[in-house]
């Protein structure tokens, strides 16, 4: 019962006793004063009733009449308002449904619409169970997430919930349910608007996915990435677990800077033109690359790259960046190990005494020694316009492009051949090849060692030998003949009966 309506009812209870007894108590004091006579008092006490009873009847035929005329009032007003909300429900563009007793009474053309129906009857006396799989979403079976809904709308006055419901051709889609109970007289009913959250649900998902891509992404990237806040006190939002191996700090031990929560760590020399830097991009609306150096808790200088590009907010202005640090040091040791490298080979390059120069894979000189200019008799800058065909004969200069093939597959290669001279005279030499690199470029490094001496000297031997060789086959030959001459005589005179002279 309403208790207004309560209040007001006895409201008008205790009015109507309160002039009742004080009716009743003046006019008996009235007539005690004016009656003279028993008759008059009888008369008097009869009038006083009758009047009262007229009284109270005009004051009950008023509280009727006001409760009647209230009461049709309000059903006017009712009917009004179901009217509103029968229109409303019908003409609303939210699927909308009325639920009584769990099973759908009304649903208008919208909900119609998202359960692809034509009419009511593909609804009428089902539950949402009913038209659902087994189980949803959550995990739990319809049935018995639909009990736990219409019991939490019940005790609550309404529910919000998801739900999956499948159409007659079995697509499923995701709704969004708000279930309000407006009435139970004979049971409960429910008023409940559904919302297609399918599409939603999917970007959701893509955004989750996405996200997650994104934060597996910044967790196995080698490097630090980061977004520093340009409006909230230059705060660094770290996105991954870098920090440590990159700085040696904790986020707590960095404290907030003029562009960013790594000033204190940047190396002083390398401070100001970092700021700069930052400056100039946030300006400039562009993406940036700069390379700095950064001091290691432990007092070692790491040299980095950050790249990133400001992000500017509805009114304009720069609300952040977005950028990510890579550790530059190791890269930086092995440049400045390989320039040394470098330093030292061009050194003995072209301080040693033995002739070498470098070709490319189509035989063009590259580089050379002086030594090797100087063999060849021209100036190294004359020589590093030569090509094979310029330093050896024609024939051996067609072998190139296949020794060049067989030095690239198998190593190092060493061969006898004539080498031609920029006068036009040709030397032996014995000829080492070799496959190197030089800016990734693949090339053979070519030493010469001159025969010219040694060919000579093997020449000059070998005439000597020839000469040595027939001496000693004139001696062996004079020799022979003695020994020969000496038998024939021993053998005459034997046989003139005489003793051998010769032994």
């Amino acid at each position: 019962m309403n208790k207004k309506y309560v209040s007001s009812a006895l409201h008008i209870t205790f009015i109507y006793a309160a002039f009742g007894l004080a009716w009743i108590i003046v006019t008996d004091l009235i007539i005690a004063k004016l009656a003279v006579s028993p008759h008059q008092i009888t008369a008097m006490q009869t009038y006083k009733g009758i009047v009262f009873v007229l009284f109270s009847t005009l004051i009950i035929f008023l509280v009727a009449y006001r409760e009647i005329v209230m009461k049709l009032k309000a059903e006017e007003l009712q009917q009004k308002a179901e009217k509103h909300f029968k229109a409303l429900f019908e003409k609303s563009a939210t699927p909308s449904v009325i639920l009584k007793d769990g099973k759908f009474a009304e649903a208008n053309k919208s909900a119609l619409v998202l359960f692809g129906l034509s009419g009511f009857g593909g609804l009428a006396n089902n539950s949402f169970s009913s038209i659902s799989p087994e189980k949803q979403p959550d995990g739990l079976p319809s049935k018995e997430k639909e009990r736990n809904e219409v019991d939490d709308a019940i005790a609550k006055g309404s529910s919000r919930f998801e739900w999956l419901f499948a159409r007659k051709d079995g697509s499923l889609f995701l709704t969004e349910i708000i279930m309000t109970l407006i009435g139970s007289p004979e049971g409960p009913v429910f008023y409940a608007t559904l919302s297609d959250i399918s599409e939603r649900k999917k970007r959701e998902d893509q955004l989750k996915n996405s996200e997650q891509a994104y934060r597996t992404l910044a967790e196995n990237l080698p490097g630090l990435v980061f977004r520093c806040h340009l409006t909230n006190g230059h705060q660094m939002e770290l996105f991954n677990n870098m920090l440590g191996p990159l700085t040696g700090y904790t986020r707590d031990e960095l404290k907030k800077g003029d562009f960013c929560s790594f000033d204190s760590i940047i190396h002083p020399e390398d401070k100001q033109y970092v700021s700069d830097t930052i400056k100039e991009v946030t300006l400039n609306n562009k993406p940036y690359r700069i390379e700095f150096r950064l001091v290691h808790k432990t007092g070692e200088i790491k040299h980095v790259i950050q790249r990133g590009r400001p992000v500017y907010d509805e009114s304009g202005k720069v609300a952040y960046i977005d950028g990510v640090f890579f550790d530059l040091t190791e890269s930086k040791q092995a440049e400045t190990a390989l320039a040394e490298s470098q330093k030292k080979f061009e050194t003995l390059f072209e301080v040693s005494p033995s002739p070498i120069f470098v070709e490319s894979i189509d035989g063009k000189v590259l580089d050379c020694n002086s030594a090797a200019a100087e063999l060849f008799g021209y100036e190294k800058e004359d020589f590093l316009r030569l090509t094979t065909a310029d330093l050896v004969p024609p024939e051996v200069a067609a072998t190139f492009p296949a020794l060049v093939k067989t030095v690239l597959e198998k190593g190092d290669f060493q061969v006898e051949a004539l080498n031609k001279k920029k006068n036009g005279s040709y030397f032996p030499a014995d000829v080492r090849i070799k496959p190197i690199k030089i800016n990734n470029q693949k090339c053979v490094l070519v030493s010469i060692l001159d025969l010219t001496e040694r060919k000579s000297s093997e020449k000059k031997t070998k005439e000597e030998m020839s000469a040595l060789a027939l001496i000693n086959e004139a001696a062996t030959g004079r020799e022979l003949k003695m020994i020969n001459l000496e038998k024939e005589v021993n053998a005459l005179l034997k046989e003139l009966g005489r003793d051998p002279k010769y032994n």
